[in-house]
């Protein structure tokens, strides 16, 4: 299974390749901004590996969050740059019109990470991030992540051991979520809470 898996990725990167081929041979590479990023996190099921992340496909655990995401502009974003700033696939559409040099839309979660891109802004990132699925949610603020389930239905298919309840984490010091800080950390615990419950507010109101 993993064979496999790993046989469809190969044969997806040499058809990108052809892409990029095809941008060289017509000049239009340092025209086009090539955008590859992972929808979520892998899937277990399918032979998919999230290292010492922990969860899955279906989940808020960082091994449902995390995915790759690469940005190709020769000569506006510099080749063989590694980021581990915070960003997420909402910023793409506002980044999309910056480059465009189109008009960016209001009311969008999303923001213009071009900055980061170019260096121009090197510390440029998130500094929440909140998800909600209707039976888990998660908070981030920088290394801390609340995760709150009610139901773990959605996980069994993933064949992912979710912990129901409150659980509170330091993702510099635990990126695979494995110890509950919540007792430890009422404060925080109480802060992130309030953040999702005012994001939740701000949604009706829009």
């Amino acid at each position: 299974g993993r064979a496999h898996y790993l046989g469809q990725l190969h044969f997806l990167d040499l058809e990108v390749g052809r892409i990029l081929n095809y941008l060289d041979l017509t000049g239009l590479r340092e025209e086009t901004v090539v955008i590859y990023i992972g929808d979520n996190g892998g899937s277990t099921p399918i032979y998919a590996n999230n290292g010492p992340l922990r969860g899955s496909k279906y989940t808020l655990y960082e091994g449902g969050l995390r995915v790759p995401l690469i940005i190709s502009w020769p000569g506006k974003v510099q080749p063989g740059r590694l980021s581990g700033n915070v960003v997420s696939a909402m910023d793409l559409f506002p980044t999309i019109c910056a480059a465009a040099e189109v008009p960016v839309p209001k009311n969008l979660d999303g923001q213009n990470i071009l900055p980061l891109l170019t260096g121009e802004v090197p510390s440029l990132q998130h500094e929440t991030l909140i998800w909600d699925t209707g039976h888990e949610t998660a908070v981030r603020q920088g290394q801390w992540k609340l995760r709150t389930a009610k139901s773990n239905e959605h996980a069994k298919r993933q064949g992912v051991d979710l912990e129901l309840g409150e659980f509170l984490c330091n993702l510099d010091s635990d990126s695979g979520e494995a110890k509950n800080l919540a007792d430890a950390h009422p404060d925080i615990l109480s802060r992130l809470k309030k953040t999702h419950a005012e994001w939740r507010a701000n949604l009706k109101d829009r």
